[in-house]
């Protein structure tokens, strides 16, 4: 299917780029895999609007490139299952991201045709990556929990630490990401560009990798969470719309998306919301609340100070 959904935009795209073409030349690996990430960054710094047709055919360009790169790894089996993260050389270890690449263009493609049908093969491929990088021990204990509840978070209480834990994590690893790209930039003018391929025992190189391959798995597990809600969503309203429809039913589709949001949150829960306290002043909440008794029952206590100044 998708490379029948590929070939649609292929004739008709004015942003085909001259990189793309050239992967079906004669082309080393990583020559293809740098071209795909040029794309690949050009879809992530595009101000376009995700549902403009540029954007699209942008990400389908993206796509097909990094399927190119995905077809070479498998060509020239790059890894194994039975390999540990030590076995791969530090100058593959940057083709580890390309099914987390896939993923998110698949999952940034806001094609309403085919909503669904590209979240499924972004979840795919955001899933084959995170296994792969489980496999290779290259996630924390707290991403492991995480990735087993697929994104979701925890109770309440654990939830909120975890997310402070996270964001603590992801900026320390960025921060130290920002200092190897300075160096490897200072490495660059001072002695010239050096091809990927050189780099095989510059330990700045491999921490480099394994920070990104690490960013990449947090992201991921966003990735996981916020699909999945999408997803269930278009189910829901696709049978919703299916119903309709055997039914003979009518109606606005657009109503019709606008309450699943709210079906979805009380479908499990049918109990009427609690009933709203129409409060005048810090005194009358006390009186509705049980605080303190009205008057006429026994008096009320005097207010603090600070709960005056509320009224």
């Amino acid at each position: 299917f998708f490379l029948q959904f590929f070939a649609m935009s292929a004739n008709s795209s004015r942003s085909t780029s001259k990189q793309t073409k050239t992967l079906t030349g004669a082309q080393t690996i990583s020559e293809a895999y740098h071209e795909s990430n040029k794309l690949y960054q050009k879809v992530k710094s595009s101000t376009l609007a995700s549902s403009s047709t540029e954007y699209h055919d942008l990400i389908k360009d993206a796509a097909r490139s990094v399927l190119k790169v995905n077809q070479m790894v498998e060509t020239l089996a790059l890894f194994s299952d039975n390999e540990t993260l030590r076995d791969i050389s530090s100058v593959n270890l940057k083709y580890l991201m390309c099914d987390y690449m896939y993923g998110y263009l698949f999952l940034n493609l806001h094609d309403q045709n085919h909503r669904e049908i590209c979240i499924r093969e972004g979840l795919g491929a955001v899933r084959k990556f995170l296994s792969r990088v489980e496999d290779l021990e290259l996630m924390s204990e707290q991403d492991k929990a995480l990735y087993k509840r697929s994104g979701q978070p925890g109770p309440i209480v654990s939830a909120r630490m975890e997310k402070i834990s996270r964001l603590k994590q992801n900026r320390k690893m960025k921060s130290d990401l920002d200092e190897l790209l300075k160096l490897e930039k200072q490495r660059a003018e001072n002695e010239g560009v050096v091809d990927d391929d050189d780099r095989e025992e510059d330990e700045n190189e491999r921490k480099k990798w394994i920070l990104m391959i690490k960013l990449a798995v947090s992201d991921s597990l966003d990735h996981l969470r916020f699909a999945a809600d999408e997803l269930k969503m278009l189910e829901f309203r696709r049978k919703r719309e299916a119903d309709m429809k055997k039914n003979g039913g009518g109606g606005s589709r657009s109503a019709e998306g606008g309450n699943i949001l709210k079906e979805l949150k009380y479908q499990s829960n049918q109990k009427k919301p609690p009933s709203i306290l129409h409060i005048k002043n810090a005194q009358d909440f006390m009186h509705q609340t049980g605080i303190i008794p009205r008057l006429g029952s026994g008096g009320a206590p005097n207010i603090s100070k600070g709960m005056q100044t509320l009224n």
